[in-house]
């Protein structure tokens, strides 16, 4: 079977269904699956997220039997108000998109930025933290005059665009 260009072949599919069938978590399966197929991403990180879309795939076609998502991670919430996260973000601005330019937008690479953007989207997103469609990348975005001002995910969708720079200057 050949999904996203990749062959599952039938050591593949067994390793699946074995590990399915422990009651693993889907997390966890995906990582497996990443280990044995060597798919890794241009950073050498596993590709989790791309193989567990392509789990869902032989699953539709009743070839493997996943456990049913289980939500977000348990125990998470948003920082409290007094949370020295919140130091750096800018509060509600009312302006001119110059008063505040350049904005720079910044991938989220570390903990504490992945941190921030969790906050910064459970708190303003209208849907709250929630998980998003498909593989992203998150970016924080950043103004020289007020700190960081927003956050923003860019979806699988951009795989059309050639190189989205590291960081980059509105």
């Amino acid at each position: 079977m050949k999904i996203f260009g990749k062959f599952l072949d039938t050591s593949v599919l067994d390793t699946i269904r074995t590990e399915a069938a422990s009651a693993v978590s889907r997390s966890s399966l995906a990582r497996k699956v990443c280990e044995k197929m060597g798919w890794r991403g241009a950073n050498g990180k596993p590709q989790m997220m791309s193989v567990r879309l392509l789990l869902n795939r032989p699953e539709k076609r009743g070839k493997i039997s996943l456990l049913l998502f289980q939500g977000p991670v348990p125990g998470w919430s948003p920082p409290e108000e007094g949370d020295l996260l919140w130091d750096g973000v800018a509060g509600p601005f009312a302006g001119i998109l110059s008063e505040i330019a350049p904005l720079e937008i910044v991938r989220v690479e570390t903990k504490a930025d992945s941190r921030l953007w969790n906050a910064l989207f459970s708190r303003y997103h209208y849907l709250s933290k929630g998980p998003l469609c498909g593989a992203q990348t998150r970016y924080l975005v950043k103004s020289p005059v007020l700190g960081y001002v927003g956050e923003a995910p860019l979806s699988v969708t951009v795989v059309f665009v050639r190189k989205v720079p590291k960081n980059f200057v509105i």
